[in-house]
């Protein structure tokens, strides 16, 4: 298994596992709220999808570039 490999599994595990930490920041009382008020998500939520995301497509690149 190659280094590009290994590392593309551990990024999707880890973006996936930032997109659950979102959306169990979604359920928060203080994101709960700012929503009601029409405020928006917290800053720190974003951020968890937004690299979740961003390390889910950063993985599905080295593990398709990775075959031969």
């Amino acid at each position: 298994m190659g280094t590009s490999r290994v590392i593309g599994i551990i990024l999707f595990f880890g973006g996936v596992a930032l997109i659950v930490a979102g959306i169990y920041a979604t359920r928060s009382l203080g994101d709960s709220v700012r929503t009601f008020l029409g405020m928006g998500l917290a800053k720190e939520t974003l951020w968890f999808f937004i690299g979740g995301a961003a390390a889910v497509f950063a993985s599905l690149f080295l593990l398709m570039s990775g075959r031969n």
